[in-house]
């Protein structure tokens, strides 16, 4: 909300008839309008929303603004058909959507619920706690397949990262061919089982560890939900989303990520990256290790 106002010369007003005043009011107000409006649209498309400070390093100055690069539809396109995944078959009636940070994930009216696939970005699926702070529920990365109807049960399912880019499937047609196709019936399984296993073991990790261990556990996990990149973790959401992942406050996680800098475990190497330089250490601060000592964490 902001306020246009129009200082006119002394002795101006006297001068001119009052409709002209009035029409030359209404002319500049519309015009000026007019400009903030294209101006905050192209923000919002062009601008990310969200902290690029690495966790930490919260006092490390005035923050830069990262900056988007706009790619077409057709990019993304290009992208899905070389990443394989389960509704690979559904690639040619996908719809890709491209959504902002912070933007609630829209279901599709006409059918009941729809399929996504995570080309680019994160989603978070999230609700909102009785004491009106939010809860991540479950962290959606890249190549990982979730489903959104529009029964949430009062959780929300929203882009964190912008751009976010994925690709929406009818749930009908995917039925249909699930119908017919064992396989992708079996790895539509297996993507429900293991979204389940990573709120299971996030369950755990939340019931009585200290926070270290927290952020011991959630970086074991990204690196193990990018299996190309051993013994690197690439952070696609700011603090303030991992400590709504954690249930701890910003302040704490800045400090858990800054003690286990200092004993050497892991070390910032860029704005969003860290190296784990210290396996074992880190392994014993992340808790207990479910299924025979491997986090059964691994994306869909």
């Amino acid at each position: 909300m902001c306020s246009i106002i129009f200082v006119f010369p002394r002795g101006l007003a006297r001068s001119v008839e009052p409709d002209s005043v009035r029409y030359y009011y209404l002319t500049q107000i519309s015009s000026i309008s007019g400009l903030l409006r294209r101006t905050d649209s192209w923000s919002r498309t062009v601008n990310m929303s969200q902290d690029t400070r690495a966790p930490g390093q919260e006092h490390a100055g005035k923050e830069a603004p990262m900056k988007v690069t706009v790619y077409t539809v057709d990019h993304y396109r290009r992208m899905l058909s070389v990443q394989p995944h389960a509704l690979r078959p559904l690639d040619g009636s996908a719809t890709i959507l491209r959504c902002n940070r912070d933007q609630e994930i829209p279901y599709r009216p006409e059918t009941a619920g729809h399929w996504c696939y995570l080309i680019t970005g994160a989603v978070r699926r999230s609700t909102i706690r009785p004491d009106g702070r939010r809860q991540i529920l479950e962290l959606m990365l890249p190549r990982d397949c979730f489903f959104v109807s529009d029964d949430q049960g009062g959780e929300t399912v929203e882009a964190i990262v912008e751009p976010t880019v994925l690709a929406s499937y009818s749930a009908e047609r995917v039925d249909l061919l699930a119908d017919r196709d064992r396989e992708l019936a079996r790895e539509l399984r297996a993507i429900m089982s293991q979204s389940l296993r990573r709120t299971r073991d996030q369950l755990i990790v939340l019931g009585g560890v200290t926070a270290v261990e927290k952020v011991g556990w959630f970086l074991l996990t990204l690196e193990k939900r990018a299996s190309d990149q051993k013994g690197q973790v690439d952070l696609p959401i700011t603090r303030y989303d991992i400590a709504e992942y954690l249930s701890v406050s910003v302040e704490t996680v800045c400090r858990a990520i800054t003690d286990l800098q200092q004993r050497g475990i892991i070390a910032l190497v860029g704005t969003r990256k860290i190296k784990i330089i210290d396996r074992t250490a880190l392994e014993e601060r992340g808790g207990t290790k479910p299924q025979g000592g491997k986090l059964g964490l691994i994306a869909a």
